[in-house]
């Protein structure tokens, strides 16, 4: 996960102009629901694997949320789902937010006004992009999981039974076990990665490193400080999980691994 084709991503996201474009959806020809900014953040994102993964290898389909939110919302709201599924081929599915104006927001004004005013896009809600790279690296661990237990040649087959234990038990409905989930399909190790980078991101690996336990520490960590900077952590803690757990504890140590791998 630390070669260039996967941490090339951020850079390409950062200058994507889907941060700029209108992000508020609406009923394109086909009746599907989309945005200027949903449609530029595809073609984004599959040129990018095309060109570093090999035309078809990575299919990319990105949604729009039906709901809307104001820009007030935080970047951490920029996707609201993703997934990784193999059918034969690889794909990444995302939802991206649709972003707009609340109607309470005109109360005060009269509606001839409402055309001038400007959409909103994802470089108001802040580093949107980061999300994007967080929440796709987390999808391509699980196919690079896949992969791994595939021997690199997937099939149908072998995808079933990859999925199986986490289908029986409905993983992805299990409340705060789903981030421990640490079989074929594991959760634990994607959301290792995903708070690796997001507290590389929001600290710097230095500082980082520093909050994070090391393979052979016997320490927790200080998980106030470390909820501040990690959206996967605050969403943990919106979820009850339980960082007492040993499970924790080795997703921290499996963080700073990652964030080691940085530098």
């Amino acid at each position: 996960m630390s070669k260039p084709r996967f941490t090339g991503l951020l850079n390409m996201l950062k200058n994507s102009s889907f941060l700029t474009k209108d992000a508020e959806a609406d009923f394109d020809d086909f009746g599907q629901l989309s945005s200027e900014a949903q449609v530029q953040l595809q073609i984004d994102l599959q040129n990018y694997f095309n060109n570093h993964f090999g035309v078809d290898r990575v299919n990319i389909v990105v949604n729009v949320d039906e709901q809307l939110f104001d820009k007030n919302v935080g970047y951490d709201k920029t996707l609201t789902n993703a997934s990784y599924v193999f059918n034969g081929n690889h794909n990444v599915f995302l939802t991206l937010a649709q972003l707009g104006h609340i109607e309470h927001e005109f109360d005060d004004f009269d509606a001839d006004f409402d055309e001038d005013i400007l959409p909103i896009t994802f470089k108001d809600l802040g580093p949107a992009h980061k999300k994007v790279y967080e929440v796709v690296i987390h999808e391509l661990l699980h196919m690079q999981q896949f992969l791994k237990f595939a021997h690199g040649k997937p099939t149908m087959e072998k995808w079933s039974k990859w999925k199986k234990d986490y289908s029986d038990n409905d993983v992805a409905n299990s409340g705060p076990e789903y981030f421990f989930y640490d079989k074929e399909a594991s959760e634990l190790e994607t959301f290792s990665i995903q708070i690796a980078n997001e507290l590389a991101s929001a600290l710097g690996i230095k500082q980082a490193l520093k909050l994070l336990p090391g393979r052979r520490s016997k320490t927790s960590p200080n998980i106030d400080n470390l909820i501040q900077h990690s959206a996967s952590l605050r969403n943990m803690k919106r979820e009850n999980a339980d960082f007492s757990r040993p499970e924790f504890f080795e997703m921290m140590k499996r963080a700073r691994e990652y964030i080691k791998r940085m530098r």
